[in-house]
């Protein structure tokens, strides 16, 4: 009698297979860059396949292909952001959520307030506000830090930076 095998089988071994074999997942062209930079800071030796990637860019150019961000498969599709900016973003958006989420109140108050944060001048003691928790401030820092004067300064603003997350 020939024994056959059902899909569970199939699925089991294919498990196996991957557990034992797994099949290594192509980094992003970023993911890659960033591999190169911390290696380079590091002073250890970057991955091969980070190492040829680059490579490449650098041919590329050195050949009269002067676009690097292309070379380097860095440029974003038309009318779409960059991966850094998109990142960026994100960041910030984050940190405003966090700040938005330890204000007491109701949800336009807590964005007035969020806002008014944003938009004062200075960071810590130059502060009008009564607000004098660590982690507000930690995170106020950080947002004028990396984004300066891209802050939303609205509470309808707010609003949509918060709601974004949903």
């Amino acid at each position: 009698m020939k024994k056959t095998m059902d899909m569970s089988d199939n699925n089991r071994k294919l498990s196996i297979e991957q557990a034992w074999f797994p099949r290594r997942v192509k980094p992003s062209p970023m993911e890659t860059l960033r591999e190169v930079l911390s290696a380079l800071d590091e002073g250890r030796p970057v991955r091969q396949d980070a190492a040829a990637h680059l490579a490449a860019a650098l041919r590329r150019f050195l050949s009269g292909d002067h676009d690097i961000t292309a070379n380097l498969g860095l440029r974003s599709g038309k009318g779409k952001r960059a991966q850094p900016s998109m990142e960026r973003k994100a960041a910030r958006d984050a940190h405003i959520r966090s700040i938005y989420q330890q204000m007491p109140g109701t949800r336009t108050e807590r964005a007035k307030k969020t806002a008014a944060l944003l938009g004062s001048p200075g960071v810590g003691g130059a502060r009008t506000g009564e607000i004098t928790e660590g982690d507000v401030m930690a995170h106020l820092a950080e947002l004028h830090r990396e984004h300066g004067s891209n802050l939303p300064r609205s509470w309808p603003h707010i609003l949509r930076v918060v709601d974004a997350e949903r």
